[in-house]
């Protein structure tokens, strides 16, 4: 589901928060600790996330998110631990264990969600570049003309041009 939920959410807030004030507000409520299937169905087109939230939370026995703050926190908290999730499922598959997360693109700029994916991991989590996708591209097309000799090259290129972050738990 990814950011969706949130950008959701937003949308239906009386005031237009900043990303900065919703990372605050989802601060302030980290005692809240329900948490929602962010991959349930009810949440891929709902006429109101926040009532889809709400309602999920009544259906599952846990406490109902009233305020903006509980709201936020249980989706940051949600996702977070649908992200880790995943990182097991991929260890479990691959037969590898992985100490660091690369979260790259538009959702690396999310730090307070960023800070829970290293939390519900236990994993280094390193925040860049945005533009990820481009540069992907651009990288496959410089190693395909031999301008780097391999993707360990390529990688130490993009990581010294370009601002990586390690995620502060």
């Amino acid at each position: 589901m990814g950011m969706w939920m949130m950008q959701s959410l937003r949308r239906e807030f009386k005031h237009a928060y900043s990303f900065e004030e919703l990372y605050q507000l989802a601060h302030i409520g980290r005692y809240f600790t329900s948490v929602v299937d962010v991959n349930d169905a009810s949440f891929l087109a709902p006429d109101s996330m926040i009532k889809a939230v709400q309602d999920y939370c009544e259906k599952t026995g846990q406490e109902k998110p009233e305020t903006e703050c509980e709201l936020l926190y249980c989706i940051y908290k949600s996702l977070a631990k649908c992200y880790a999730q995943t990182v097991a499922e991929i260890e479990e598959v691959t037969g590898k264990q992985y100490d660091t997360i690369h979260v790259v693109g538009g959702g690396c700029q999310d730090r307070f969600l960023n800070k829970l994916l290293a939390q519900a991991t236990g994993k280094a989590v390193f925040a860049g570049p945005v533009e990820a996708t481009a540069i992907g591209n651009l990288l496959a097309q410089m190693l395909k003309d031999k301008v780097f000799s391999d993707l360990p090259e390529a990688r130490a290129a993009v990581a010294k041009s370009f601002d990586v972050k390690q995620v502060e738990i």
